[in-house]
């Protein structure tokens, strides 16, 4: 549902009177579009031990998540380092990790059907990648097409706050209302939206051993605020 606000202030030229007005609307939508971000670490006394096992473990990631319907996976990122840790006060050297970061993405209007979506592939890739699996972020955002949508909506919003407020405050002045000298148009397009879910360790316990989840991991997305402002000046007699 569209909020509005407005604000307005009137000023004398020589000429004419004017009056300046500021309306506002905020449109609530569900985002369309859901990425997951994943990641492999494998650790062992060598680079080769820890990134073979990396690489296996992300084909299998790979394949289970793209028999899900509607989910592209890219890679993000690739990373070799030194495994040290901090025992009895001093640093140990342990070996090496291997790190592969995976990214899912889906996209849809029908915000039940999204969810349901990145369920199935949660549980797709903690059934394939196991122990060196952890699922780093979670986030939903609105597609450049979305967005265009909902603001045009909610900037006939904010005309309409702004021509409503001028109309009440020239009548209220006992002035008539002229013709818009000017617009100024300003919006704001919502960030992406991290989302809050279970950890992996309980995620994957949901796993058993046949692959399948026990129990799916629960999805659901919620809404995000786009939020339109236009200055309006108005010629007054």
């Amino acid at each position: 549902m569209g909020q509005t606000a407005s604000t307005a202030d009137a000023s004398d030229d020589s000429k004419s009177g004017r009056l300046s007005v500021t309306g506002s609307a905020t449109v609530s939508v569900s985002p369309d579009v859901a990425k997951v971000f994943l990641s492999i670490q494998v650790s062992k006394p060598t680079v080769k031990e820890a990134c073979d096992i990396a690489a296996e473990t992300v084909a299998a990631v790979k394949g289970a998540v793209q028999n899900v319907a509607g989910v592209e996976v890219t890679t993000d990122n690739i990373s070799v380092r030194q495994d040290v840790k901090w025992i009895e006060g001093q640093e140990r050297f342990q070996g090496y990790i291997c790190e592969n970061s995976l990214k899912l993405k889906s996209v849809s209007r029908n915000s039940s059907q999204l969810g349901d979506t990145i369920s199935s592939a949660l549980d797709a890739a903690i059934a394939a990648g196991g122990n060196y699996l952890t699922v780093s972020n979670m986030m939903t955002e609105l597609s450049p097409e979305l967005r265009a949508t909902a603001t045009n909506e909610a900037r006939r919003g904010a005309v309409a706050d702004a021509s409503s407020t001028a109309s009440i405050l020239a009548e209220a002045a006992k002035v008539k209302l002229g013709a818009i000298k000017s617009i100024v148009d300003s919006n704001f397009a919502p960030a992406p939206v991290p989302m809050p879910f279970a950890n992996t360790a309980e995620m994957a316990m949901a796993a058993d051993v046949g692959g399948m989840a026990k129990q799916s991991t629960p999805v659901t997305i919620g809404s995000a605020d786009v939020t339109a402002s236009v200055s309006i000046q108005f010629a007054i007699s």
